[in-house]
């Protein structure tokens, strides 16, 4: 290159800048958020990270949004976001799958299969056993399968006073969702014990002209650990599932059981229950690459940092994961004041005005969770089960009991003095 060649002048940096994108101008304030969304997502270099006057930028494929903040805004249009609580749509485009899916569904797809899924309220049970009870067919890899759905928490309290009304109400449904109960109006007799009348309904009914196998999906079954007949319910279905073993009735027949609570707070012998068998899976939080998933979902990219930031603040859970994407994809120039959980809750406030009245009821419960927010562990592994149940701790690689996140470890500080 020739000495003699004039080099091009710098651009002047000193003072605020001026340039427009799409032909709106930009000012000071935010010239710094969009320099940074430029030279990431376009690549656009600058010795002195200075953009030149009256820059125009058209990328392909959309209009491009100025920032006020380092991290990209939302590409989600806001009025299609699917707004948080209760289980999603069997097919949502939002619904991350786990590596415990796979466990349920290898499980579900054998003969004689029984499963039970336990995780905190909100964690996502009742969207998997959806997703598994519509699509059954496809997911298990079974044509035949008749899936049946009943969820234990809509049923009236009558059904629950003996073993007797819940089994007679559990065949009702089993007739009526497979469309068999018109065929066959009497088949209950009131003289026999609800476990004859079990065999005899499956044998004379559902396995009469179609031998496809049947999963029964109780959703919410801890609703029965309130009830007189808890122990005897759950044992019954233990007996039912022995009995699989040679009476191809209940062979057919496969089990795939929901709880929020853990069972054993609440029966006397679990070798009298269904949970000791089978396989009994705890659905895990997010990991982080799920959390970057929904994340995207929403229209999000989050620096790592940030993504480290939300994990660090939710600990993965499911509901509460959405509900932060959701808000900040409404709102996404107010995201930073949706981490103040120790201001009072804020967005997050009803979820965990729930685990306070548990700990207004329960002194104890209360006492143990502040030694932990206070790091100082737990001593009664009893209360530290039933945290971790709850989603409040969780097990760090030392086996140490420490608070789930950050969310919790704020708000319960204060809340609880």
């Amino acid at each position: 290159m020739s000495e003699n060649k004039k080099k091009p002048p710098k651009p002047e940096s000193s003072g605020p800048l001026s340039f427009s994108v799409n032909g709106r101008k930009i000012d000071g304030q935010v010239q710094a958020g969009v320099i940074h969304h430029l030279t990431q997502h376009f690549h656009i270099s600058s010795e002195s990270g200075a953009a030149p006057d009256n820059f125009e930028c058209r990328p392909a494929g959309g209009e491009f949004n100025p920032v006020s903040s380092p991290e990209p805004a939302p590409r989600a249009n806001p009025g299609k976001l699917i707004r948080p609580g209760g289980p999603l749509d069997v097919n949502s485009r939002i619904y991350i799958k786990r590596d415990t899916d796979e466990d349920v569904i290898d499980e579900l797809s054998r003969p004689r299969g029984l499963v039970t899924v336990q995780a905190p309220r909100q964690s996502g049970k009742t969207s998997l056993m959806l997703r598994i009870h519509v699509n059954a067919k496809e997911i298990l890899e079974d044509e035949g399968i008749r899936p049946v759905f009943l969820d234990f928490q809509a049923l009236p309290g009558r059904c629950f006073e003996s073993l007797e009304t819940i089994w007679r109400t559990v065949a009702q449904e089993i007739g009526a969702q497979l469309e068999i109960a018109h065929e066959y109006p009497g088949f209950w007799n009131g003289d026999d014990p609800y476990d004859r009348n079990m065999n005899g309904f499956l044998d004379r009914c559902v396995f009469k002209t179609d031998k496809s196998p049947v999963l029964l999906c109780f959703d919410e079954v801890d609703r029965m650990f309130t009830t007189p007949v808890k122990t005897e319910f759950f044992s019954s279905i233990r007996a039912f599932y022995g009995r699989s073993a040679f009476d191809p009735a209940w062979r057919a027949v496969r089990w795939l059981l929901n709880t929020s609570s853990e069972p054993a707070f609440f029966i006397d012998d679990i070798n009298q229950s269904p949970f000791n068998i089978g396989e009994y899976i705890r659905l895990r939080p997010f990991t982080a690459g799920e959390v970057l998933r929904l994340a995207r979902c929403h229209g999000f990219d989050p620096s790592p940092e940030l993504l480290d930031r939300i994990q660090t603040y939710l600990g993965g859970r499911p509901y509460l994961t959405h509900l932060l994407f959701y808000r900040m994809a409404k709102a996404p120039d107010q995201w930073e004041r949706f981490f103040d959980g120790a201001t009072g809750g804020g967005i997050f406030l009803k979820h965990l005005k729930r685990y306070l009245k548990q700990f207004q009821k329960d002194s104890g419960l209360a006492e143990a969770f502040k030694q932990v927010i206070r790091q100082k562990g737990c001593k009664k592994e009893r209360l530290a089960e039933r945290l971790e149940a709850a989603g409040l701790v969780k097990r760090d690689t030392e086996q140490n009991v420490i608070c789930a996140c950050d969310l919790y470890a704020q708000y319960f500080a204060r809340m609880l003095k």
